[in-house]
């Protein structure tokens, strides 16, 4: 995969799904310094994760990976974000907050679907406002 990612040129924004606990993670995770454009990243996450709970009411957190969960070192979001040096880079923690863990009810797979694709529209709209294209 890294090969493939590494051929893309121009690459502006890069995502990944994990789950659960519902936060939006920025890099690193393996320390908490701050990334090159900081405010920028938590500025539009923040709006991203405001429009998701839009939809269903669905509340989020955004933080960097070793303060908001734990020092994590060898995620893909790092890689993308220190080697490639991809603008925005983010990754989801989608539902839910522990009662039903990684077997997510199928009844929540499509709203989950739904209101994660309304904050990545605002990621992607942000980010080419940012001027990240």
């Amino acid at each position: 995969m890294s090969d493939f990612i590494a051929t893309l040129d121009n690459l502006s924004t890069y995502l990944a799904f994990h789950s659960f606990t519902q936060l939006l993670l920025v890099p690193y995770g393996h320390t908490t310094a701050r990334l090159d454009n900081y405010d920028e990243t938590i500025a539009i996450g923040t709006k991203a994760i405001n429009k998701l709970q839009e939809r269903y009411g669905t509340t989020y957190r955004i933080g960097n990976i070793a303060e908001t969960i734990y020092v994590a070192s060898g995620g893909s979001v790092d890689w993308v974000k220190g080697v490639l040096r991809t603008p925005l880079v983010y990754a989801y923690e989608l539902r839910d907050l522990g009662q039903f863990g990684f077997v997510l009810p199928p009844e929540q797979i499509i709203p989950t679907a739904e209101e994660t694709l309304d904050s990545i529209i605002v990621i992607l709209e942000e980010g080419a406002n940012y001027g990240y294209h």
